[in-house]
């Protein structure tokens, strides 16, 4: 009788702990590529669903995942710079992850651009010398410094000295 009792009580006991260890979420899970294959990291991959919007971003194998979302429709969609993915709707199932890949496909450009521009008039007639300030030596070529400057107001000095007769 004891063993009864016993055994009763372990499967009591074992019944409990699954009851308590159902789960409540699903998951979503897959990966991000190009046209081409090469996987994308850096994805913004966004789920609308019951609880809202959640995101993640894509690892540098392409892959994402969202662990515990609560069961019901998501629409999914992916989003990366210079890109375009379509939106999928998909079901999230109480205890299983789900699996969505995207293939993204590079965007077209179809809007049209205009550029303007004002003329820039450069009048050169009132430019003016600015002066130059140098810093360091300044070497001075012989030949011009050897030669007297001659300006028309003044005349040329001699640099001829006498010597003083005793």
């Amino acid at each position: 009788m004891r063993h009864v009792v016993f055994f009763m009580g372990c499967v009591l006991l074992a019944v409990g702990s699954l009851a308590v260890a159902q789960e409540t979420t699903g998951a979503l899970q897959g990966n991000v590529a190009t046209d081409v294959g090469t996987p994308v990291a850096g994805a913004i991959v966004e789920a609308n669903g019951p609880v809202g919007r959640v995101t993640a971003t894509s690892a540098e194998d392409g892959r994402y995942r969202f662990a515990r979302l609560s069961p019901g429709n998501y629409q999914v969609v992916s989003n990366f710079e210079g890109y375009v993915s379509p939106e999928i709707d998909v079901r999230v199932i109480l205890g299983e992850a789900v699996t969505v890949d995207f293939t993204l496909q590079q965007s077209t450009f179809e809007d049209e651009i205009q550029v303007y521009s004002d003329t820039v008039v450069i009048d050169f007639t009132e430019a003016r010398p600015r002066p130059v300030s140098v810093k360091g030596k300044l070497t001075i070529c012989r030949a011009a410094a050897a030669s007297p400057r001659l300006s028309p107001s003044r005349p040329a000095r001699s640099t001829t000295t006498r010597a003083a007769a005793s």
